[in-house]
């Protein structure tokens, strides 16, 4: 018998949406929500931190970037 599993296939544009809706409600521009949503690489935690905090769109994309 087979006991590993195997975790269903991720849909990419699913999870930049979701991500872009979370950046959005954080109250990123779209176009900065866009760019952070769909880079694997921006941590999207701490993209909404910066958000949150204060930090200007650009800077949090230069920073993130």
């Amino acid at each position: 018998m087979n006991t590993t599993t195997t975790a269903a296939p991720v849909d990419d544009a699913r999870v930049e949406l979701w991500r872009f809706e979370r950046l959005r409600a954080a109250l990123c521009p779209p176009d900065a929500a866009m760019t952070l949503a769909t880079n694997r690489q921006v941590d999207l935690h701490t993209a909404i931190g910066l958000l949150a905090g204060g930090c200007p769109p650009s800077t949090a994309l230069d920073i993130l970037l």
